[in-house]
């Protein structure tokens, strides 16, 4: 899945059209990842299921807390369906059993633990030019956003929100995001993925009533 970096860039991007409150937005793009990760991404069948979550929080879609949260299940939907097609090895009944680089070589692996690592270590490093290149706003007010969250079916104290708001202020932050060399994509397709997924979400959202 794409680090915080990239949830937050993404977002950002797609804001500079709906123009929501950026505090709410900001901190419900990176809420998924924030709860109990089990069941806060909707998987069905491996894969996110982004209309069940729309769903379940249809009335209450306008609220930008979970609007942002629906910006998260999308970018990861849409970075996680690429790397599906473009990087897993399958074999002849669809098995993933390997990564293709872009070298040209491969690494046959069939841990899916393994392949979520390598995959997200590569993400960092497309966040990592984010941090280095972009103005990423971080959400602040944790007041705020405890107060438009306590009458969502989302539980988070106020104490867990202002630790986790401390931490994208602090220097491990952008410690998580360095550079280790791309090896799923180079820069160029990153920067494709980026852009097409922001205009990806954006076309999602004008197709709903808000």
């Amino acid at each position: 899945m794409p680090c915080w970096s990239i949830h937050l860039g993404v977002c950002n991007e797609v804001n500079n059209i709906f123009n929501y409150d950026k505090e709410l937005l900001y901190f419900g793009c990176l809420l998924p990842d924030l709860i109990d990760r089990d069941t806060s991404h909707y998987y069905k069948n491996h894969i996110i299921s982004f209309d069940d979550f729309f769903n379940d929080y249809k009335d209450n879609i306008s609220n930008p807390l979970i609007l942002g949260y629906y910006i998260h299940l999308l970018t990861d939907y849409y970075y996680n369906n690429f790397v599906y097609k473009n990087s897993w090895i399958k074999d002849k009944d669809n098995n993933i059993i390997g990564i293709k680089l872009v070298d040209g070589n491969y690494i046959y692996n069939n841990d899916p633990i393994f392949r979520r690592n390598f995959k997200q270590n590569d993400f960092k490093n497309f966040g990592c030019y984010l941090v280095n290149n972009t103005l990423l706003e971080l959400p602040n007010d944790y007041n705020k956003i405890y107060n438009n969250m306590k009458n969502l079916n989302i539980k988070m104290n106020r104490n867990s929100i202002k630790d986790r708001i401390n931490y994208l202020q602090s220097d491990d932050f952008y410690k998580y995001n360095s550079f280790n060399g791309y090896k799923l994509f180079n820069k160029d397709t990153y920067e494709i993925i980026y852009r097409d997924c922001i205009q990806f979400i954006i076309d999602k959202i004008n197709n709903i009533s808000l």
